[in-house]
């Protein structure tokens, strides 16, 4: 954002909005979930919300997703798994079922911000 530090001398503005309290991570939260797991194995977003006495809103598996996110390798999923699993609990075909996903939204990623930047620079953004 670009502000007026008086009216003669623009000053930029660098700084963040305030963060989604749902998607950021405390280390007592990601040591809680890291427990359950190791307790209980698999678990959906909606388990792991009842586990943590949090109804199943989307909120709370907002939540969980910023835990796991934090614990990012120790606490893994993606999408086509069945929830979210410690990474010492995987097999070896389930850690590259991930690194498998990971590359395809890798590849959709790059592929959307290629398109993206394609119609930045051909003037297909704006009003009409």
């Amino acid at each position: 954002m670009v502000r007026l530090a008086d009216s003669r001398q623009p000053e930029l503005d660098f700084s963040a909005p305030p963060a989604d309290p749902a998607a950021v991570a405390s280390v007592e939260e990601v040591q809680q979930v890291v427990e359950i797991l190791a307790r209980l194995g698999q678990l959906t977003a909606a388990e792991l919300c009842r586990e943590l006495n949090r109804p199943a809103t989307d909120n709370n598996k907002r939540k969980v997703r910023a835990i796991a996110r934090a614990a990012f390798p120790g606490i893994i999923s993606f999408v086509g798994s069945d929830g979210y699993k410690l990474l010492r609990q995987c097999t070896v075909d389930e850690a590259w079922a991930c690194v498998r996903a990971l590359e395809n939204l890798e590849r959709d990623t790059t592929c959307k911000k290629k398109l993206l930047l394609d119609a930045i620079h051909t003037g297909k953004v704006g009003p009409i």
